[in-house]
Parts: structure tokens; C-alpha cells; sequence
């Protein structure tokens, strides 16, 4: 038989822990939620409006991908998927050269 100081101590944790269930439920919806709008529906949806990114280095494109998921996992793979490279644009070399000195690897802006 419990005192009644360990009854409203056991009431306590009993709605303290029903609180942290609460939380956690709400959590892993914002999780699920957060999930559902991934960064590559972000990237297509601007891509859609004429944002992309745009890879301004001399390294091969299978180079770079690789180089992006083996340093950032899920959110490179989801970059190097809809990554432009200068390198494949339809343009002379003096000219693509031209506009990689203008990105200055990806530091000017303008």
C-alpha cells in the first residue's frame, strides 16, 4: 500500500509519461510530413521555376555526384540527380571557359 505523497508521485509520472507519448506521436508526424516534401520534390519544384543547380567545375559529372553522396548521403544524391554541369552545355570551350571564370567555382554572384 502506498503513502499518499507516493500515490500523487505515481500520478505525476503517470501524466508526465502520457505528455512524452503525446509529444513523441506529434513528432513522428512532423517527421513523416517533413519526409513527404523531400528535398528532391523541392529542388524539381524549383527547377520549375528556372532555379537549378548548376555544377561550374572541370571534373567529370560522375566524379562530382560521387564526391556529393559519399560526403552528404541522401541530400547529395538528391543533388547529384538534378545537377547541371557546364561541362555537357552546348557551347565552344572558349566560351564555357569564359563563364566558369565568371562563377569562379560557384563564389561570384551576381
Amino acid at each position: 500500500m502506498s503513502t499518499p505523497a507516493e500515490s500523487v508521485a505515481i500520478e505525476a509520472m503517470a501524466e508526465k509519461i502520457a505528455r512524452l507519448e503525446s509529444d513523441n506521436a506529434r513528432l513522428k508526424t512532423l517527421a513523416i510530413d517533413a519526409d513527404r516534401s523531400s528535398l528532391p520534390d523541392q529542388i524539381r519544384a524549383l527547377r520549375a521555376r528556372g532555379v537549378i543547380l548548376l555544377n561550374v567545375r572541370d571534373e567529370a559529372e560522375e566524379i562530382i555526384a560521387k564526391e556529393l553522396r559519399e560526403a552528404f548521403g541522401r541530400l547529395g544524391n538528391a543533388v547529384a540527380n538534378d545537377m547541371f554541369t557546364m561541362n555537357n552545355a552546348p557551347c565552344t570551350p572558349g566560351l564555357l571557359a569564359q563563364i566558369k571564370t565568371v562563377f569562379n567555382q560557384g563564389m561570384s554572384r551576381f
